[in-house]
């Protein structure tokens, strides 16, 4: 049980940047499949960039909390 209390502030790093990971392959794959522009997919892409922040902000806030 100290091993979960010890490590509990890096749970949302880790949930966070685990289900991160496959998000831009799966879009890139989805939008190849479409017929938007390159300008669109791109933009998309970009947007995507969010995950990126919540992983930063996880990561931060496990360094706080810990």
């Amino acid at each position: 049980m100290a091993g979960y209390a010890s490590a509990a502030s890096l749970k949302p790093l880790h949930g966070v940047s685990l289900h991160a990971v496959p998000v831009l392959p799966v879009l890139a794959r989805h939008l190849a499949m479409t017929s938007c522009s390159p300008h669109t997919r791109v933009s998309v892409v970009r947007a995507a960039g969010c995950c990126a922040a919540a992983v930063a902000a996880a990561l931060a806030w496990a360094v706080v909390a810990h």
